[in-house]
Parts: structure tokens; C-alpha cells; sequence
């Protein structure tokens, strides 16, 4: 008489997939297998088998796009001293045009697989015992593990900054006497900082 008794087959499947920015992640997969095969026959074919098999697809899209335009105009007024027996200073006002950009960026995609590596383990604790002759007799573990991660970084920087900056017209004409006659001073500053960072 042939007994055979397997007490338990363990299969386990995982699978997971994140998207966009941010972390996604399948954890970890642990099955244990306590199989128990005793007294049996000659010639017989006894297994005890486990089968792991975890998978994990990660894909993260990140569209990143910065765009800055900063037109600016200063002008300084005209002056004119015409027709004058005594003229004293004649000025026009200062024209100025400042500009600042800063922007910090910082995309991490790291977490993804911190937070489930995809991994699998396994605890066969079988056992085989009191077998007759010529009998096969196995253990058997198989562990699978599959990571799938894409990461689509698409990142744009547009800075347009047109700046323009007139000193004002000066004229001094048919004065007996005249001063200092001067239009305004003009300047343009303009300050662009782009810090990004992407870590995958």
C-alpha cells in the first residue's frame, strides 16, 4: 500500500506599478512552505515545491516646465531750456528697470523602490521521511523576482527677460545764460537663477 500525504503547495504572486511623481512600490513577498511527505512506497515520486514569484512594474513621468517673461521699459524725460535769460539746472528724472528670477526644483523619485524592492522570499521547511526504495524525493524552491522601472524626465527652462531703458532728449537754445542741463541717469539689472534637480 502506497501513502502519500503533501500537506501544503504554496504559491504567491505580487505585482504593483506607480505613476507620476511620488513613490510606488509592491512589497516584499514571503510565503513559507511546511510540506510533510512520510511512508511511502517503492517507486514512488514524492515533491514538495514552492513557488515564489513577485513582480513589480515602476514607472514615473515627470513633465516639469518653467516659463518666465519679464518685458520692461524705463525712459527718462526730455529736457528743454529755450528762450531764457537766466536758466538754472534743468534735469530730467533717474529711469530704472530691475529684475530678479529664482526658481529651485527638485524631483525625487527615488522612493519608488525604497518603499518595496521587489523582492521575495521564501521558507521551505519540508520534510520527507520513511520513503520506500527506489523512490524520487525532492524539495524544491523556486524564486522569481522581476523590476520594471521607467523613468520619463522631461524638464524646460523658458526665461525671456527684454529690457529697455532710454535717457530722455536735452536741449538748451537761445538762453543768455544757462545751468547744467542733463536728463536722467538709466539702467537695466536683470538676475536669472535656474537650480534643478532630479534625482531618480
Amino acid at each position: 500500500m502506497i501513502r502519500q500525504r503533501i500537506t501544503r503547495g504554496v504559491a504567491a504572486v505580487v505585482s504593483s506599478a506607480g505613476l507620476v511623481v511620488g513613490f510606488a512600490g509592491a512589497a516584499a513577498a514571503q510565503t513559507s512552505s511546511d510540506g510533510s511527505i512520510n511512508t511511502t512506497g517503492s517507486d514512488s515520486v514524492n515533491v514538495i515545491r514552492t513557488n515564489n514569484r513577485n513582480h513589480m512594474r515602476v514607472t514615473n513621468n515627470n513633465d516639469l516646465r518653467l516659463h518666465n517673461n519679464n518685458p520692461q521699459t524705463a525712459r527718462s524725460g526730455d529736457v528743454m531750456s529755450k528762450d531764457n535769460t537766466t536758466v538754472g539746472t534743468a534735469s530730467s528724472g533717474a529711469a530704472r528697470n530691475d529684475s530678479m528670477l529664482r526658481a529651485r526644483v527638485s524631483l525625487d523619485n527615488s522612493g519608488a523602490l525604497s518603499n518595496g524592492n521587489g523582492g521575495s522570499s521564501s521558507d521551505t521547511n519540508g520534510s520527507i521521511s520513511l520513503t520506500g526504495s527506489d523512490s524520487v524525493n525532492r524539495i524544491v524552491t523556486n524564486n522569481t523576482n522581476t523590476v520594471h522601472v521607467t523613468n520619463n524626465n522631461d524638464v524646460q527652462l523658458t526665461n525671456s527677460n527684454w529690457q529697455t531703458a532710454s535717457s530722455g532728449d536735452v536741449m538748451s537754445k537761445d538762453n543768455t545764460t544757462a545751468g547744467d542741463t542733463t536728463s536722467g541717469a538709466v539702467s537695466n539689472t536683470s538676475n536669472t537663477e535656474f537650480d534643478v534637480t532630479v534625482t531618480n
